[in-house]
């Protein structure tokens, strides 16, 4: 088998690698396993693809002023196993992602994989879920930390839930997840999230239905750094400490002292709202509710003890654990509309929520997504994708902790032309806007304070191929 790709403007031939055949040939062997043990009844689907997309970004790193761009090549290869008898149902997906770079520093291969299994009984419902995602941080952090890196982030999710109708009008439900993200680089904080969620939902007739959410979430992150330990009202009396190497008589100014923080979040919250089938093709939903948040961070630094001259003229010793705590009320909201006609969908949806930072802390995000997919003809479509998005510092008083506030504008329009049944191709012109406050930049561990305004435009042309769905 053999696929069309690009690379530098023109067309070429390609024989699968090496590696690729290898992906489907180790995938197919797993999933033909898992085959093997369901029931005859069941319904199996077996279904591979592979993607080849060339990329072209003129300012990558997002800089004021002398940009930079990045082509890549991206091998996507997939394969995917459905099993359905109709009580249960079974799905699961590998992809792998090769990516190559005229800057050789940001090749990476990445895979995906995900799990999820459903259990429909009399009058409830059971699922679980599980997805590792592997990405580097140069897509990761354009809308997070600001700081692209040439190092990967590793996101692995486990969630289950449970359904119940209580009778045709009222429905009880609980869910939780467990999250960790974990980094190539210190730059990075790595994160740990545990959410848990209960739910109660009332149709009020056939097209309106009412419901509430009760949450709680815990986050977790570390960071490692230099702490500040003497306060600064006496700070111009300290005298060094011999094991700070330097001369007693020298005054110090700021005492630091490395060591590592633990940011401890715990998060409760209530949401109500409607959901509203205005007609058929539209249909509206809109909740609003307020989450409590309570952050704990403990310093540990090895102890010491300091010499404070005249008017002081005593020992202090300073190190060990420091608690430092903080507590915030937030609004969050969200909002959806989707109109579906035969040929096209639209979906717009605003939100005010809460989310963790690759910088140690929570964000508040206040997005705006639109989206339009529209049939142009039985082998042609367009795509059209925006999101506007607010970020800013939830809590900046955690040691840590950065000042990130940003606003990011991304738009794409992609337009795709189905060759055949199993070959597509697709061209998307996207466009990038940063208008931040404080950014980090590539490969540097220090802040700039400086405010950042850059955009950028991407190009891409995808082609994929997918043959036929395996069915027994």
């Amino acid at each position: 088998m053999s696929v069309t790709g690009t690379s530098g403007g023109y067309f070429r031939r390609r024989g699968l690698p090496k590696w690729i055949s290898g992906f489907f040939f180790s995938a197919t062997m797993i999933l033909y396993a898992l085959a093997s043990v369901v029931t005859q009844a069941a319904e199996n689907r077996l279904g591979v693809s592979l993607l080849v997309q060339q990329d072209h970004d003129d300012n990558y790193l997002m800089n004021s002023s002398e940009k930079q761009a990045l082509s890549g090549l991206y091998l996507k290869p997939s394969l995917g196993y459905n099993h359905d008898d109709g009580f249960e149902k079974f799905s699961i997906n590998v992809q792998g992602s090769a990516e190559q770079f005229n800057r050789s520093e940001y090749n990476v291969n990445n895979p995906v994989y995900s799990l999820e299994y459903k259990r429909a009984m009399e009058r409830s419902t059971f699922n679980l879920g599980y997805d590792a995602v592997r990405q580097s941080t140069r897509i990761s952090e354009l809308a997070d930390s600001g700081n692209i890196g040439t190092n990967n982030q590793q996101i692995n999710t486990a969630s289950g839930g449970w359904q119940y109708q209580v009778n045709h009008r009222n429905m009880f439900s609980m869910s939780g997840s467990l999250q960790d993200t974990d980094y190539e680089s210190d730059t990075y904080v790595d994160l740990k999230n545990k959410g848990t969620q209960l739910g109660w939902q009332t149709d009020l007739n056939d097209r309106l239905s009412f419901y509430t959410v009760l949450s709680g979430t815990e986050y977790e992150s570390g960071y490692d750094g230099n702490f500040l330990l003497a306060p600064r009202r006496i700070q111009g009396y300290l005298l060094c400490p011999p094991n700070l190497n330097v001369k007693s008589e020298t005054n110090c100014g700021d005492v630091k002292l490395a060591g590592n923080a633990v940011n401890g979040t715990t998060t409760s919250g209530i949401q109500a709202g409607i959901k509203w089938a205005l007609q058929e093709q539209l249909k509206f939903s809109l909740d609003a509710g307020v989450t409590y948040v309570d952050t704990k961070q403990t310093i540990t630094t090895p102890e010491f003890s300091v010499v404070y001259g005249s008017p002081i003229d005593q020992n202090i010793f300073f190190g060990g654990k420091r608690l430092i705590s903080s507590e915030s009320t937030l609004t969050t909201s969200n909002m959806s509309i989707s109109y579906v006609l035969e040929a096209s969908t639209y979906t717009l949806s605003l939100a005010r929520k809460i989310r963790p930072s690759s910088t140690g802390t929570l964000m508040r995000s206040e997005s705006l997504d639109f989206s339009m997919i529209k049939s142009l003809s039985e082998i042609n479509w367009v795509e059209i994708i925006f999101t506007a998005e607010n970020l800013l510092t939830l809590e900046n008083k955690t040691v840590g902790a950065s000042v990130v506030d940003r606003s990011i504008f991304q738009s794409n329009v992609k337009y795709g032309h189905l060759l055949s049944k199993a070959l597509t191709v697709s061209v998307t012109v996207g466009y990038r806007y940063l208008d931040a406050n404080d950014v980090k930049p590539a490969q540097e561990n220090i802040f700039n304070n400086e405010p950042t305004v850059a955009n950028a435009l991407l190009g891409v042309l995808a082609i994929s191929y997918t043959p036929r769905e395996w069915i027994w």
